[in-house]
């Protein structure tokens, strides 16, 4: 058995066999997920794996297959592009998402529906999305159930709460939540 073990302020990463210039692929909360062209490396649990070659002096592109990826979580863009120097470890940086996959009709007791483009912030007042087309809002939510609000033309328009939990359908597909909220005029 041969590869290449690597010291780092992350800690240790095991990888196969590397050249003398490769990457540390750092993407907290990816677990599984492989190196594209990457001779079979894997984000540890650490959220650290090796590239084990790069070409110097050139432009690189490194991406990760999150097929395996663990489901709590989802890559923030798909690729990075580095070019290192001859004998160089470049440290390359995947922003991760984490949470509830979840997809959400926005529909009130009033009937009315949220416009397009709305900003949805969660309970730290973080924006996770915008409202689709349908009312419909794709994002990953940190607990099963909580409260978000919906703000459009630069103030709050509503705030809806949870009142049916998310029922999982299977591991990989998105949740589903029912919201019924007060808008204001």
């Amino acid at each position: 058995m041969s590869g290449t073990l690597l010291l780092h302020r992350g800690g240790l990463t095991a990888g196969p066999y590397t050249s003398d210039t490769f990457a540390l692929i750092h993407a907290e909360g990816a677990q599984g997920a492989t190196v594209q062209n990457g001779q079979g490396a894997v984000i540890d649990y650490n959220g650290y794996a090796l590239l084990p070659s790069l070409t110097p002096y050139r432009e690189n592109t490194v991406s990760l297959n999150t097929l395996h990826m663990r489901a709590d979580a989802e890559l923030n863009g798909g690729s990075q592009r580095v070019v290192p120097y001859a004998g160089a470890v470049s440290q390359v940086s995947f922003a991760t998402l984490r949470g509830t996959a979840v997809l959400i009709s926005l529909n009130t007791t009033e009937g009315m529906a949220p416009p397009m483009g709305a900003e949805v912030r969660d309970a730290s007042n973080t924006v996770i999305g915008v409202v689709g087309q349908g009312s419909q809002l794709y994002a990953r939510v940190p607990h099963d159930s909580g409260s978000l609000q919906i703000s459009w033309d630069g103030k709050p328009n509503a705030v809806p709460s949870i009142i049916k939990s998310p029922e999982r359908r299977n591991r990989r597909l998105s949740s589903s939540m029912v919201f019924a909220g007060r808008y204001n005029s």
